[in-house]
């Protein structure tokens, strides 16, 4: 079997997260080796930037869910429940 890209795994890992099933099973239903997949798991979240925290303000009568101000001044308002990697890969994929 030959060897899959990085750019591959990267969908791979991408969806395995967008799918919500268990290494093991994403691993049967697309027809890899659940231990090479964790390997790229692993790696690639060793490689994503840290989240960095910066001060909430929390105004009076705020509804759920997260209002982020981004330094060019753009304003994005997220739903509350998302974790801090997903709202740092947002953040990141806004600039």
């Amino acid at each position: 079997m030959a060897r899959s890209s990085r750019s591959t795994w990267e969908r791979r890992v991408a969806a395995l997260r967008r799918s919500g099933l268990s290494h093991r099973e994403f691993a049967h239903k697309h027809g890899v080796n659940v231990g090479t997949l964790r390997s790229w798991v692993y790696r690639l979240r060793r490689e994503e930037p840290e989240p960095r925290l910066l001060p909430v303000r929390v105004a009076e009568g705020a509804r759920a869910g997260v209002e982020i101000v981004l330094p060019t001044g753009v304003l994005v308002r997220l739903a509350s429940g998302m974790t801090a990697h997903e709202v740092a890969a947002i953040v990141k994929a806004l600039g």
